[in-house]
């Protein structure tokens, strides 16, 4: 089962997927963000162009995706827990393209090539704006920006169809409500 959390920086998802980091069951997928590209060339606060990081997060994304989609052939039974999906980086990619951050051209292709990749995932999981935003010095502290994403990522959600379940409170509610979530797809699949 292919389970995925999105939202805007600093609403939880990496603290929830190091919860289930080494349970029996869980695979847990680091964000393809993070493995893509440096912290430095993570930043987006004060950078003009973000084309040339968007175009590998994109290539990334792809072979990732091309991945889980067959270790999840290969063993159903586990759950992969991603802490990033295309949702996110269409979400982030709209409002730095709005910004005039990313190109036409690269969001033409993002947009081209993401389109289709959420038909893979069997759960998403929305976290939404809960917490003020970590200063780590590389996400945007700019919370005008985090409330753009936000929004990006709800009405992608929306349009898209998804089985999606809102997780909200502390990290316990979250496991809890994810796992119940898990537990009615078994179910499901089952009868």
């Amino acid at each position: 089962m292919i389970v995925v959390l999105t939202g805007a920086h600093s609403c939880g998802k990496s603290t929830l997927v190091e919860f289930f980091r080494g349970k029996e069951g869980f695979e847990c997928i680091d964000s393809v963000t993070r493995s893509t590209i440096s912290k430095e060339d993570r930043k987006v606060d004060g950078v003009e162009n973000l084309d040339t990081a968007q175009y590998a997060i994109l290539d990334n994304i792809g072979k990732a995706t091309i991945e889980i989609v067959k270790r999840n052939a290969e063993d159903p039974s586990k759950v992969y827990l991603l802490d990033r999906c295309a949702f996110d980086f269409i979400a982030y990619s709209r409002c730095f393209h709005k910004k005039g951050l990313v190109s036409d051209e690269c969001m033409y292709a993002i947009e081209y090539f993401c389109k289709d990749y959420w038909k893979y995932y069997d759960l998403v999981c929305y976290l939404g704006i809960e917490f003020p935003i970590v200063a780590d010095g590389v996400r945007s502290e700019d919370e005008v920006l985090r409330k753009q994403v936000d929004s990006e990522i709800h009405k992608q959600i929306l349009w898209n169809e998804v089985k999606a379940i809102q997780l909200n409170g502390s990290v316990l509610q979250r496991v809890a409500d994810l796992q119940d979530a898990i537990n009615s797809i078994r179910s499901e699949e089952r009868n």
